[in-house]
């Protein structure tokens, strides 16, 4: 191992006296470190797309909602009970929330305005509010260009309760704006004080949704077995759902794309391997004659395949290192610059982040390892079947 060694860095310091080869060297690991970023960023966007839209979903909706099926209702004893003797539960937010009509200037939206309940609520976002105070959501507040201290005008449908079919009009002074990072909730979703609501839905005390917040939230699959156990408890009349409920299909197809994406980019990891068989063969093809003498002293087969083995090594570490760099830099774009940032509107996220963790890493690294290796068998087994000459002169097939 120690011979391998040192003759790797004797060849190490005769290819790199020469400028050429330092040039191509470098050509070939810009090239091999961009296949890789560009494989790193796309993975990067789906899982931060993916992450965004799972924290923005929870915290609009929890972990689980339960939504009873007759309206408005508040918990009895029994139903208290069942949550109190729960271990697993981290939190519970009753909510009461209406569809509203939207009005400011020459603007107007169906929206939601909802409200946390003081029951089984520990932590309320709009626990500041006063009556006649509203928040309203960072897309809208851009799209209308609604300033703080400005006013809004709602409009309740009252139900029939005594014969009220006519919806009241109330406005409310803007004082606050709430980011979701979730484009439909950031663009229809406002918060009032409890009161008020109480008032223009005539719910009372009651609420219409109860978000559970979980201790194990990442964990899909024990999400949807609690699901299953709090909709067998609490019975037909409740609907309970995970957080993810709404848009299953699009996080699935996000999940497969994913995968899809990984595997149709190994063709541009491809193409960086032809260029580095490009660049081996310049090293023997204008070295020949340094190796040749090496040969002579002494100088086996052995320890020139180890040398290539040491090399790839080496480009593959490099072209990783630069391929986070790049990464990093594409990172800042997204953030910075506006033209990168997306259609709300379509693909539901106000604006997306690069998330590049562990799993990421190690999948575009141990596929590029896999190539490496792939590209030095091939090139040692080339080496093995030529003649002396034919190797030294790099005329081989």
């Amino acid at each position: 191992m120690k011979d391998h060694l040192q003759s790797s860095l004797l060849l190490l310091n005769i290819f790199l006296k020469d400028r050429a080869t330092l040039k191509k060297m470098f050509w070939v690991l810009l090239s091999f470190s961009l296949s890789l970023a560009f494989i790193l960023c796309n993975l990067g966007l789906m899982q931060g797309y993916e992450t965004i839209f799972n924290k923005g979903l929870k915290e609009t909706q929890g972990d689980i909602s339960i939504i009873s099926r007759s309206g408005f209702f508040k918990l009895t004893e029994d139903q208290e009970a069942v949550f109190n003797r729960e271990p697993e539960i981290k939190n519970i937010r009753c909510i009461t929330q209406a569809e509203v009509f939207l009005i400011y200037k020459d603007f107007s939206r169906a929206t939601q305005v909802r409200t946390y309940s003081d029951d089984l609520m520990p932590q309320k976002t709009n626990a500041g509010l006063k009556q006649g105070e509203v928040i309203v959501g960072d897309a809208l507040a851009k799209e209308w260009r609604i300033p703080q201290g400005d006013e809004v005008a709602l409009m309740f449908a009252r139900g029939n309760v005594m014969g009220e079919y006519l919806p009241e009009v109330k406005t409310f002074k803007v004082v606050g704006v709430k980011k979701h990072k979730l484009y439909n909730r950031d663009s229809r979703t406002l918060y009032a004080n409890y009161k008020d609501m109480a008032e223009m839905t005539n719910s009372g005390d009651m609420y219409n949704i109860i978000m559970v917040d979980l201790k194990q939230s990442e964990d899909k699959e024990f999400v949807s077995q609690y699901v299953k156990k709090l909709q067998k408890k609490f019975g037909p009349g409740f609907s309970v759902r995970p957080f993810w409920y709404e848009f299953s299909g699009l996080l699935e197809a996000v999940q497969v794309e994913k995968n899809i994406i990984t595997l149709a980019l190994q063709l541009i990891v491809l193409v960086a391997m032809f260029n580095m068989i490009s660049f081996f063969r310049v090293l023997f093809e204008t070295n020949y004659q340094a190796l040749f003498l090496l040969r002579a002293l002494g100088l086996s087969l052995k320890n020139i395949k180890f040398f290539l083995l040491l090399l790839s090594i080496i480009l593959w570490f490099l072209a990783n290192l630069g391929a986070s760099l790049w990464s990093s830099v594409f990172s800042w774009l997204l953030k910075n610059w506006s033209f990168l940032s997306l259609p709300g509107k379509i693909y539901h996220l106000a604006e997306i982040e690069l998330v590049i963790g562990s799993g990421e890493l190690m999948t575009v690294s141990l596929l590029s390892l896999l190539w490496i290796v792939l590209l030095w068998f091939w090139f040692a087994k080339k080496l093995s079947n030529a003649n002396l000459v034919s190797v030294l002169k790099g005329e081989w097939r």
